[in-house]
């Protein structure tokens, strides 16, 4: 549950920093690459 929630909580922390949008497609790479490993 808390793993679920966590990207929801991320994401505003890192809309709340930048409005920059290559940080937040690195953000989406890095977070899709670890969820991926992470469900294997």
């Amino acid at each position: 549950m808390t793993f679920t929630l966590l990207p929801f909580f991320i994401q505003k922390q890192i809309n709340r920093l930048t409005n920059n949008r290559f940080l937040k497609i690195c953000f989406y790479i890095i977070y899709g690459t670890v969820g991926f490993y992470a469900f294997l």
